[in-house]
């Protein structure tokens, strides 16, 4: 097998081509991917240190939920569960328009899962986001139109 292994880095919305070496389940070395379509052999520094970023020793492992002592250790199953829970109520409450997602690209975006997990329609969450994103640079005459009709939407 090559010793140098294909993926890419999830660090920006770039996602540059790497290739790494992994030795014991650990990068050791990275270098550009040449042949990556897109980043063609360029790669920031960022991405050239990826192992710091994935084997940092202060580097989340595991769920952690905030308690009046500090944070204690929960699964994922639960963690999901009540982070679902929470956005439902509020998708419940106030309609899906009072909270968007911002951020994420590439590979490093999960967008759709968490709104499924929500049980929220991607569609619908989408095309307020992008009126959202829109009026940014102009006004756009059918935002409240369509905020209102998700706001009552059951």
């Amino acid at each position: 097998m090559d010793p140098w292994q294909k993926t890419a880095c999830v660090l920006c919305a770039q996602n540059c081509g790497l290739e790494v070496r992994v030795e014991n389940n650990r990068i050791t070395k990275v270098r550009p991917d040449r042949s990556n379509p897109r980043s063609r052999g360029y790669v920031c520094r960022k991405g050239l240190n990826i192992a710091y970023h994935q084997h940092h020793a202060d580097r989340l492992r595991y769920p952690l939920k905030r308690t009046n002592g500090g944070f204690e250790r929960i699964s994922w199953e639960q963690a999901i569960d009540e982070i679902a829970a929470r956005l439902r109520s509020l998708a419940d409450t106030h309609g899906p328009p009072c909270f968007a997602y911002m951020g994420g690209g590439g590979q490093g975006c999960h967008f759709e899962a968490a709104v499924k997990v929500c049980g929220l329609d991607f569609e619908r969450v989408r095309e307020v986001c992008t009126l959202i994103a829109t009026r940014k640079s102009s006004i756009h005459p059918d935002l409240g139109v369509l905020m209102n009709r998700h706001s009552t939407a059951a």
